[in-house]
């Protein structure tokens, strides 16, 4: 049971891996999540091979990373995670429970990279005229699509 990104009733969002009903790491962000209508261009960075625990998971929003957590438990260095093994089961946008929570809003591009921790300019960059965040196309860097 797997719950890489969704936001919670308290409007935050949330990064969450479990094993066998044990949690291998859960973020939460303090920033809440109230416009329903905004656009979120997310990126959550992985690495449990960094030394330092906040290093391991990375969250960025619209190219910023997030710094400001209400909840921090990072996976133990060197833990091989679940996410994206065969046989395992891998939600985003969804709960895992007897009826499924899933999330009401709109997924445009969804991009799993097996291997190497990435930086949110690997997937947008700032409009030089207007400053806001947009996704680029990433089909240049050659990743397997699901």
């Amino acid at each position: 049971m797997k719950y890489p990104e969704d936001f919670d009733t308290n409007d935050e969002l949330f990064v969450k891996e479990n094993t066998s009903n044990s949690t291998n790491f859960e973020i939460r962000t303090n920033r809440k999540f109230r416009d329903p209508s905004a656009y979120y261009h997310i990126v959550v960075a992985w690495d449990t091979t960094q030394g330092t625990a906040s290093n391991r998971v990375k969250i960025y929003i619209n190219g910023v990373q997030e710094t400001s957590f209400s909840t921090e438990t990072y996976p133990n260095q060197n833990t091989d995670l679940n996410i994206n093994n065969s046989g395992n089961k891998t939600l985003i946008g969804a709960r895992s429970t007897a009826n499924y929570a899933f999330a009401d809003g709109y997924y445009s591009e969804v991009i799993m990279i097996d291997g190497t921790q990435l930086a949110p300019t690997s997937f947008g960059e700032f409009d030089e005229d207007s400053g806001i965040w947009k996704p680029i196309d990433v089909k240049k860097w050659n990743f397997n699509y699901y």
